[in-house]
């Protein structure tokens, strides 16, 4: 049997159908955040076919930072069949690029992560003045009442014990929005 080249693949392969697993689409962009957002709705309805090409830039952002890529790719199709875009960060240093590039709107994060504590990393987002009022949602596979006082006090808004279904995670995610918008409005009112 004879294997395609790359470059095959790529000719072949109907510009609906899914990527190939693995693929890794790396744009050339500005530094304007808006640009990058826009170019990472693109990438994301690509990547996901014409079936999830529903993405605008209106739609909330869901950084999901789990070591693990099978429980974002589990979280990731529930969320954008929900009107959601999500993007991955399997490590602290990722999230880090990914808040200089594009500010999410949400971060659901696990504690357990490959080079940092998950709650140093809430607390590096709390530090920051443009992503201290990002809702972060911790999803942590022990319910440990200390991991969830530990966690509330490094400032996340919200803790899911796994097993958490991805309708359970929508639901906080659309709860802790709603909440943060209304704080927000509160906030320009009083000025």
């Amino acid at each position: 049997m004879l294997r395609k080249r790359p470059e095959e693949l790529r000719s072949t392969r109907p510009l609906n159908q899914r990527p190939p697993r693995g693929l890794v689409i790396a744009p050339t962009l500005s530094s304007s955040r808006q640009t990058h957002r826009s170019a990472v709705y693109y990438l994301v309805a690509m990547q996901h076919g014409s079936g999830d090409a529903r993405a605008t830039p209106n739609d909330p952002l869901v950084l999901v930072v789990d070591g693990h890529r099978d429980t974002f790719e589990m979280y990731a199709h529930a969320l954008m069949n929900s009107g959601f875009v999500a993007l991955h960060a399997a490590r602290s240093a990722e999230v880090q690029q990914h808040l200089r590039t594009s500010l999410p709107d949400v971060i659901v994060t696990d504690i357990r992560l490959p080079d940092s504590s998950g709650f140093e990393l809430i607390r590096t987002i709390r530090a920051g003045t443009l992503t201290r009022d990002i809702p972060v949602i911790v999803v942590r596979g022990s319910g440990l009442e200390r991991d969830r006082r530990e966690a509330l006090a490094a400032g996340c808004d919200s803790f899911l014990v796994k097993p958490c279904l991805p309708d359970t995670l929508r639901i906080e995610i659309r709860r802790v929005l709603t909440i943060r918008m209304a704080t927000a409005e509160r906030g320009r009112t009083a000025a």
